[in-house]
Order: C-alpha cells, then sequence, then structure tokens
C-alpha cells in the first residue's frame, strides 16, 4: 500500500515534540510514537529558546521547532520529505503535451 505526500506528512507531523503548554491550551494534540519502532523516523525537537547548532529550524509563535545538526536519520528524511515536496509541486503547472494525429 502507498500513502499520498499529505498522508507522509500527516504521519511525519504526529511526531513532531510539541511542548506541553500547547497541549494544555488546546492547540496541539499528544504526540504520537508508532508502537514497535525504537524512534520517529523524523525527530522534530521544540523549545522556547533557538538551538545552538541544527540542521534546519523554524520559531513558530515563541516556541522554535529543529532538527539537530548530529541526527543523520532525520536529516536524510527531512531532504527527501523536501525532494518529494519539490517533485509534487513541478508537476502542477505542467501541461501534457498536445498530439495531434493526421486525420483523411
Amino acid at each position: 500500500m502507498t500513502r499520498s505526500l499529505i498522508a507522509v506528512m500527516a504521519a511525519v507531523a504526529a511526531e513532531v515534540e510539541v511542548p506541553e503548554a500547547d497541549i494544555a491550551a488546546g492547540r496541539t494534540g499528544h504526540t504520537i510514537h508508532e508502537p514497535g519502532r525504537a524512534r520517529a523516523m523524523l525527530v522534530v525537537h521544540s523549545g522556547p529558546k533557538p538551538p545552538e547548532r541544527s540542521y534546519s529550524a523554524v520559531r513558530l509563535d515563541e516556541t522554535w521547532f529543529w532538527i539537530a545538526d548530529n541526527d543523520m536519520p532525520s536529516k536524510v528524511t527531512f531532504s527527501i520529505l523536501q525532494l518529494l515536496k519539490a517533485i509534487a509541486e513541478g508537476t502542477q503547472d505542467q501541461k501534457a503535451p498536445v498530439l495531434t494525429i493526421p486525420t483523411r
């Protein structure tokens, strides 16, 4: 069975480390870990301060989210997701080739 890109992104998002204050305020749900797996494929940390070293980091409201610079599996997973997203976006504007068939 294959998953759509949006389903893959939703599965990854469900495993993001989220602040307890955001859960208590109802802004998000608890982090979900898939049973039987030692760790998430993409580990995203969160905290009130920016990380000293990160592969990628973003601030949302007053919380920082980041992928650790020394987490190679997460870096690879993130890069693959970026590539798949770029491929999906690139095909939206392309039009199918026009084929002309002569008739008599």
